[in-house]
C-alpha cells in the first residue's frame, strides 16, 4: 500500500536497515539489489547487528530513500507501540513521529503489518507507522497491510525499485506494476528467478 504527502526531491541517496536479526535471508539480497541504484558514497546501510536503535537514530537523516528490510508489528491494543524491529530493540511509532524526515522522498517499510491500522477505531483518523513517517516529513510511504513472505517481498521490492530507477516510472505506477508482475509469475518464472538467486542466497538459508 502506498501513502503520500507533499514534499519534493529526487532520490540520490539511500539509508537502509538490513536484516537486523539475521532471520530474513532474502532481506540481504533485497537491500543489495536496491543499493545498486545508488552510488557507493550515496548509501548508508546498517546490516545485521549494526542496525541498533542508536545507530538508526544517528544515521536516519541521511538518505532521500529510507528502506527498512526487517520485521514489523502493528500493535492493535496501542498503536504507539507499533514498531520496526532492530537488532537491539524497536523503532516505535512514537520514536518515528519525532524525527525530521523532510528530505525523505520515499520511505519503504519492507516488513510485516507496517501498513495496518485499527479499523474499529471510532476516531476518523489513520493511526499507524505510515502516518508517523508522513508526520515526520516523508513524501511517500510504502508499507504492508499483512504478514508477508521474505521471498515474495524481496522480489516485489526489486521490481518496484527497478521500475522507479531504471524505467523512470512514477511511484504509484511502479508499485502497481510490481504487484501485478509478482501476482502473474508462473512456476517456471519463479524457478528461474530462484535458481539465479542461489548464487547470492544460500539454499540452506531458505
Amino acid at each position: 500500500t502506498l501513502f503520500r504527502s507533499e514534499n519534493p526531491g529526487p532520490p540520490s541517496t539511500l539509508f537502509a536497515v538490513q536484516n537486523p536479526d539475521a532471520s530474513l535471508p532474502f532481506s540481504d539480497w533485497e537491500v543489495k539489489s536496491v543499493g545498486r541504484f545508488f552510488n557507493p558514497a550515496g548509501r548508508k546501510i546498517l546490516r545485521g547487528p549494526d542496525a541498533t536503535l542508536a545507530a538508526v537514530r544517528e544515521t536516519i537523516n541521511f538518505g532521500e530513500e529510507k528502506l527498512f528490510s526487517s520485521h514489523g508489528k502493528f500493535d492493535l491494543a496501542n498503536a504507539g507501540r507499533s514498531h520496526i524491529a532492530l537488532s537491539d530493540g524497536r523503532l516505535r511509532l512514537t520514536d518515528i513521529i519525532r524525527l525530521n524526515l523532510h528530505r525523505t522522498w520515499l520511505a519503504v517499510l519492507s516488513a510485516c503489518e507496517t501498513g495496518r491500522t485499527d479499523i474499529l477505531d471510532i476516531v476518523d483518523e489513520y493511526h499507524g507507522l505510515p502516518a508517523a513517517f508522513l508526520v515526520a516529513g516523508a513524501q511517500t510511504v510504502v508499507a504492508s497491510l499483512w504478514a508477508v513472505s521474505d521471498v515474495s517481498t524481496a522480489l516485489l521490492m526489486e521490481r518496484f525499485h527497478a521500475n522507479l530507477y531504471q524505467r523512470k516510472m512514477p511511484k504509484g505506477a511502479a508499485l502497481r506494476d510490481a504487484q501485478i508482475w509478482l501476482r502473474d509469475l508462473n512456476r517456471e518464472d519463479i524457478h528461474k528467478i530462484l535458481s539465479d538467486l542461489r548464487t547470492e542466497v544460500p539454499e540452506s538459508d531458505w
